[in-house]
């Protein structure tokens, strides 16, 4: 009984002694160090990367913005974007008055291309004071697109007055006989854009009327058979033609009559139709 006593009193003793004693912190034995992680490659820019360190996670990808969307030489436009990491922006220019430098975007790439603004034209011919005139368009670079401008030229100055754009060609002379009623018109009959003169004889005496203004009304000498007539009439209404680009809007020909000497004499005025905010191309505003 006293031996297992002295063996309690022992293993009381231990377990006390273990509890009193200063235990071990794991943290403690721990060198004082701070961990580092290698992140390159996961696809994502951390804060402690940057484009050198980790061009794989932090490269921004190419981008291009085309303000005209496209190779439109009628609109002034600008690329912007990224390309290699840096921002950009070009715009069309002029290399010459009749070339322009066109920037434009290759899928996520800017190029650009030098493209010569298109040749002069011109359009049908037609009667302006009793002459051939014919509207010429010209293209020009300005401010980095090519702009169309027309123009009113002379091609042929007519002596016998003009009818659909060509010049009328002196009428033969006609000989006729004094015992015999007659009628000749110059113009053809009531051709109001042309000053005419009938001749001829009636009853043996001989006569000869030509076309004359009163104010706005139009005196117009014609044949009836052997003999003549006289008519009364207005000049053509205004007429509006087909509509074309001068500068960055939308213009149409107008042509206008009067009376003048004999004849219902066109002018023709160019009219600006609509304007344009983003420029004009092939007679339309551009969208």
């Amino acid at each position: 009984m006293k031996n297992i006593m002295l063996l309690l009193i022992l293993v009381f003793a231990i377990s006390f002694t273990y509890a009193c004693s200063p235990k071990s912190n794991p943290a403690q034995a721990l060198p004082n160090k701070t961990v580092s992680f290698n992140s390159c490659g996961n696809h994502v820019c951390d804060h402690n990367e940057t484009l050198e360190s980790c061009p794989a996670d932090c490269s921004i990808p190419n981008s291009c913005n085309d303000s005209d969307e496209g190779k439109r030489i009628g609109v002034f436009g600008a690329v912007s974007g990224i390309s290699e990491n840096k921002e950009f922006r070009h715009s069309d220019n002029c290399t010459n008055a009749n070339t322009v430098k066109e920037f434009y975007c290759d899928g996520p790439l800017w190029k650009s291309e030098e493209i010569p603004c298109a040749e002069k034209s011109a359009g049908n011919p037609y009667c302006k004071d009793g002459s051939v005139y014919h509207d010429a368009t010209t293209y020009s670079c300005v401010e980095g697109a090519c702009v169309e401008d027309q123009k009113t030229e002379p091609v042929e100055k007519c002596t016998e007055g003009c009818a659909d754009g060509k010049c009328i060609k002196p009428a033969p002379p006609v000989v006729l006989d004094p015992s015999v009623d007659s009628c000749v018109d110059s113009d053809n009959g009531n051709n109001p854009l042309i000053k005419g003169t009938v001749t001829g004889f009636k009853d043996k005496k001989q006569y000869r009327f030509t076309d004359f203004c009163e104010e706005s009304t139009l005196n117009e000498f014609v044949c009836q058979g052997n003999t003549y007539d006289q008519i009364k009439t207005s000049c053509p209404a205004d007429a509006y033609g087909d509509q074309f680009c001068k500068g960055n809007n939308v213009y149409r020909p107008l042509t206008t009559y009067s009376c003048v000497l004999g004849a219902c004499i066109p002018t023709s005025t160019q009219k600006m139709y609509q304007f344009c905010s983003k420029g004009c191309a092939a007679g339309s505003c551009t969208q």
